[in-house]
């Protein structure tokens, strides 16, 4: 997708414009929406770190956190989509980790 935005940028500049500005609502939403989840993982991890029983799992912690970090660093959407799939399946085989909007999992 990202090519062709380029590409029709470039070529046709006022269509461009047009299309930018008609996705722009959606484009925020979903920036919202990923911005609570990444969120939700932060306050998690920040609990996890506290949490005795999970002391041993650095490397996992680390793992998340340097997503976060990166997350953090970058304005690209794609991009934040793409470190967002990478959180979710580092953190989905750990039984806490929040599911669905800042949901936790009963198993703690």
């Amino acid at each position: 997708m990202k090519e062709v935005l380029i590409w029709l940028k470039e070529n046709h500049p006022d269509v461009y414009e047009e299309y930018m500005a008609y996705t722009k609502p959606q484009r925020d939403l979903e920036v919202k929406r990923l911005k609570e989840k990444f969120d939700a993982v932060q306050k998690w991890l920040d609990e996890l770190k506290d949490h005795p029983r999970w002391t041993t799992q650095n490397d996992f912690q680390k793992a998340i956190q340097m997503s976060l970090d990166m997350y953090n660093m970058t304005d690209d959407e794609e991009e934040r989509a793409n470190i967002w799939n990478a959180v979710r399946s580092l953190g989905s085989s750990h039984p806490s980790f929040p599911r669905r909007r800042g949901i936790r999992s009963e198993e703690e």
